[in-house]
């Protein structure tokens, strides 16, 4: 019970403030304040400080590398998604664009080179080769068959007729020749140099785009409606892929994020009711309702430099507040238990004693001692299960003249 007032008896002065108890010894008892035991509503929070968030809050981020030629956003800014907020310097990324364009160029006109059919000029011709030897060889076949025939009968010597063979086995050979030649123009290009000159011009393809894209990189437009958060860089810088250049957040959205502790957090649930105020604000009954707790823990130092594990916690606020800026601080208390009906009394009627929780009570104006059982503990409220009812009197923080059945006045 980490709320409750003790009060140990036996203590010598209770201190009494100008709305607190007083008490004071008179011939008809002891002057007490006191708490008529009502039912009521009572609520359980958690008080954190919370930090005022844009929805879609998000840090652009460069993609490419360059100077910082133009920055068109300025902190508090309103934009438009698509808007150019800054231009990186293209240049280097142009030149290597028309460096391999040439290359380029100079493959394809190479690749179309090795990869033409051919003139249909040159075929014909090569046709009109073989026909014409085609004929030699069908004479020069005539004539050994003529010769043969001239040996046999002895009218030419044996060298005339091997004249005539020789003449036609030459005649044959020059037939495959141009047999040869005519099937090697007919031929189509290498289906392997085909490839090879392809795949060297999808290369270079691939390299353009890519800077292509690192061009069209070099305009950083705003990817949401919103308002310039924070800027990160300033004109003439050199930025590489991955630099931070603007924070941007739609400022028409604000919510609230809180940091509890894992001690805490569990009892903490979505759509819970939430209470925003801030006195250096002057807010006060705003209302809340958590709509995200984030799965996973992390480490924070607190104030008194220790190290705890915290899980954030998004709270949707139920109405704008123009003094609400993105980064203000405000105090959140989430609602971990509530409940209607209850009988509560102030935190300062009860006292530890002996076995548990007791509470004086004045009937027939004596101060009777009564052990009870608690349930929530509010700011100043707490709830009794047990051992009160409503339109009792309890006494405010009895001290040590407060005994069993001693008389009291009120």
């Amino acid at each position: 019970m980490n709320k409750l007032k003790y009060v140990v008896i036996g203590i010598a002065v209770l201190a009494v403030t100008g709305v607190g108890a007083y008490m004071a010894f008179g011939t008809t008892g002891i002057a007490v304040e006191v708490h008529t035991v009502k039912a009521g509503e009572i609520k359980n929070f958690i008080d954190e400080i919370a930090t005022v968030k844009a929805s879609n809050q998000r840090i652009v981020y460069s993609t490419s590398a360059g100077e910082v030629l133009k920055l068109d956003a300025s902190i508090g800014e309103m934009v438009t998604e698509g808007n150019i907020i800054a231009v990186l310097n293209s240049e280097e990324a142009e030149l290597q664009i028309k460096s391999l364009q040439a290359r380029r160029d100079a493959l394809l006109a190479s690749y179309n080179e090795a990869t033409k059919l051919p003139a249909q000029e040159l075929i014909n011709n090569a046709e009109a080769n073989v026909r014409s030897i085609e004929i030699l060889v069908k004479n020069a076949g005539k004539e050994a068959e003529k010769a043969e025939k001239l040996l046999n009968e002895g009218a030419i010597s044996e060298d005339n007729y091997r004249n005539s063979i020789n003449n036609l086995n030459l005649q044959q050979e020059a037939l495959e020749v141009a047999k040869n030649e005519l099937a090697n123009i007919k031929r189509e290009p290498s289906e392997n140099i085909r490839k090879q000159y392809e795949a060297q011009l999808s290369e270079l393809d691939y390299q353009i785009d890519i800077l292509n894209k690192t061009k069209g990189n070099a305009l950083i437009k705003a990817p949401i409606d919103g308002i310039i958060l924070e800027t990160y860089v300033k004109e003439g810088a050199f930025l590489q892929p991955g630099a931070p250049i603007i924070e941007i957040g739609n400022y028409k959205e604000l919510y609230l994020e809180a940091d509890i502790l894992v001690s805490e957090v569990g009892s903490v649930k979505e759509s819970a009711q939430v209470q925003v105020y801030s006195d250096e604000l002057d807010i006060e009954g705003v209302t809340g309702v958590v709509n995200r707790i984030h799965p996973k823990a992390f480490s924070k130092i607190s104030d008194l430099g220790i190290e705890q594990k915290r899980v954030k916690v998004e709270i949707g606020l139920s109405g704008k507040l123009d003094n609400l800026k993105v980064g203000y601080d405000v105090n959140a208390k989430i609602v971990t238990q509530e409940k209607e009906n209850a009988i509560i009394v102030p935190d300062s009627a009860l006292f530890d004693y002996e076995d548990g929780y007791y509470v004086y009570i004045i009937d027939n104006n004596k101060a009777i001692l009564k052990k009870v059982e608690t349930g929530i503990e509010g700011e100043d409220m707490i709830e009794i299960v047990s051992g009160l009812k409503e339109g009792e009197i309890v006494i405010l923080s009895p001290n040590e003249d407060i005994k069993e059945g001693i008389k009291v006045k009120y």
